[in-house]
């Protein structure tokens, strides 16, 4: 994290690092890496662009992704590997990522494909 941070991105990335309970019991040296890869990700996420219910949504994805692997890292020690299996979680917990019917009827109310037609 070189580059100039808004005191926005600062706040969302101090938010990550205090959290005492985000790690879990994991050792220092599984936790580390998952520290700094949630506050990189903490930064990006608050860009300015981005709105604040966003921002909150993806501060909120991103602990719970760092909170899964903590749980479940057991043994693991390979720095690479606990980050490519929080950025896996997080890609399956992204708000964005999510279909959003905005026209037409809300799902409940469309008959089901292949049926009526």
């Amino acid at each position: 994290m070189g580059e100039k941070l808004t005191p926005r991105q600062e706040m969302a990335a101090e938010r990550l690092m205090e959290d005492e309970g985000l790690t879990g019991d994991l050792l220092d040296e599984q936790a580390a890496p998952l520290i700094r890869w949630a506050t990189e990700a903490a930064v990006k996420v608050a860009a300015p662009e981005v709105s604040e219910e966003e921002e909150e949504a993806g501060l909120r994805a991103i602990a719970q992704a760092v909170r899964q692997v903590a749980r479940s890292a057991g043994a693991e020690r390979d720095p690479a590997r606990l980050v490519a299996l929080a950025e896996a979680a997080l890609a399956a917990l992204r708000p964005e990522r999510r279909v959003r019917r905005v026209r037409g009827a809300p799902a409940r109310f469309r008959a089901p494909r292949g049926r009526w037609g």
